[in-house]
């Protein structure tokens, strides 16, 4: 024969049973029933403390996964107001320029500082950019340099010095051609 006592894990029995058992008779004592008690408090304790960690555990996880979802589309969104920012300061610099050409014109400014503001302009909003203005000599043969301020002298000189042609780089092919080259 075998003594069993049953004692509930939780309130209602929630987290389950605890069984003991003993060939004595006498089992359990009031002492053996109070540490068993004891026993069965701690080890509620334990399992709710398991699945609050377990709870816990998973909410950290999900929380994690929002937080790196929200931090993905706060960078996109950066980068695009960034770029909108940009875009923006560049049509700024395109339009103040505009101005400042066109007040140059109305207030009669020589067309060779025309012509070398608009290669600043046009340098200051496309980086890493150098801009030239050539005209074609009357010869038909040669160009001239008329503005290009960021351009070295020698350069210049050189571009003036070659005759225009299929296979004389971009600007002698371009003028050559009477079209765009690109």
């Amino acid at each position: 024969d075998v003594s069993v006592l049953l004692l509930r894990l939780g309130l209602q029995a929630e987290m389950g049973v605890f069984v003991a058992g003993s060939k004595r008779a006498d089992f359990p004592t009031q002492t053996e029933r109070l540490l068993l008690n004891v026993a069965a408090n701690q080890a509620a304790i334990g399992l709710q403390e398991a699945r609050l960690f377990g709870e816990q555990k998973r909410v950290a996880e999900e929380l994690d996964q929002r937080v790196a979802r929200r931090t993905g589309q706060l960078l996109t969104a950066n980068e695009e107001l960034e770029k909108e920012i940009a875009e923006r300061k560049r049509g700024e610099v395109l339009f103040t320029g505009e101005k400042r050409l066109l007040e140059m014109i109305a207030t009669g400014v020589a067309l060779k500082e025309i012509l070398n503001d608009l290669c600043l302009i046009i340098e200051e909003f496309r980086s890493d950019t150098l801009a030239s203005v050539l005209l074609l000599r009357p010869d038909g043969l040669h160009l001239d340099s008329v503005a290009g301020p960021s351009l070295p002298k020698g350069w210049t000189q050189q571009m003036e010095n070659l005759p225009i042609g299929p296979c004389a780089g971009s600007c002698g092919t371009a003028a050559y051609r009477g079209s765009p080259v690109i």
